[in-house]
Order: structure tokens, then C-alpha cells, then sequence
């Protein structure tokens, strides 16, 4: 029972470093060809204004917990809330 418990570490064992050794392989491999273009450079994008704000409106009514503000758009409202 002994003997094959560690036959099957020993088995398991070889098998991984035979994995690790064709993965290594794999990526030495590739790095040695050299035909991959570069990567592109990324585009950087600078907004010289902040945008305007939006008019949020007076809330319409408030209940125990929360406060309503009705307007056009719903994310401008929760960022407005948000940054009240």
C-alpha cells in the first residue's frame, strides 16, 4: 500500500515537471522568434473644459428615508444627489 502511494507521488511528480519543462519550452520558443509587432501605443484623450453642470431641480417630494429629484436624465440626478 506503501510502496504505492509513493509510486503515484513519484508518477504525479514527473508529470508536473514535464509540464512545467514544456510550458518553459513553449514560451522560450516564442520569445525567440521575434515576428510579433509591437504594441500600439495608447491614445490619451484631454478634455480642456470640465463639463457643464446640469440644473437638478428642487427634490419633489421627500418621504422618511429618501428624497426624490425628478430631471431629464436619471444618472445626472444620482451624481448630482451623490455630490450634494
Amino acid at each position: 500500500m506503501a510502496v504505492r502511494r509513493r509510486r503515484l507521488a513519484v508518477m504525479a511528480g514527473v508529470l508536473v515537471a514535464l509540464g512545467g519543462v514544456g510550458v518553459g519550452g513553449y514560451f522560450l520558443i516564442d520569445s525567440l522568434r521575434g515576428d510579433k509587432q509591437p504594441a500600439p501605443a495608447p491614445s490619451i484623450v484631454v478634455h480642456e473644459q470640465a463639463p457643464a453642470t446640469q440644473d437638478l431641480g428642487f427634490p419633489v417630494f421627500a418621504t422618511k428615508n429618501t428624497t426624490r429629484v425628478a430631471g431629464p436624465d436619471p444618472v445626472a440626478d444620482a451624481a448630482g444627489v451623490a455630490l450634494a
